[in-house]
């Protein structure tokens, strides 16, 4: 799967001309579920700057509360809200 390689999935791996939009939670659910199937174990999820939303923030956090794996989230530069990030922690 681009941008999945030694357990890390990095959103900055896309070109700026197709920019993961990660502004609705389907997309979210879209994401996690694709990286679910992927042969690798994710550790860390880069999300630095792909316009994930407070909507979407809410879904990663609901999807990914049973992730063990998950290491390193990082999300510097989305604009989540205080409660999606709370939603996060």
């Amino acid at each position: 799967m681009c941008g999945t390689s030694a357990g890390t999935w990095d959103c900055s791996s896309y070109s700026s001309s197709a920019a993961l939009q990660l502004g609705t939670p389907e997309a979210v659910r879209a994401l996690v579920n694709g990286l679910a199937r992927a042969d690798v174990q994710v550790n860390t999820l880069r999300l630095a700057d792909c316009n994930l939303t407070p909507e979407g923030g809410y879904a990663l956090a609901e999807i990914i509360k049973d992730w063990h794996g998950i290491r390193h989230l990082d999300l510097r530069d989305n604009d989540l809200d205080d409660g999606a990030a709370t939603a996060l922690l």
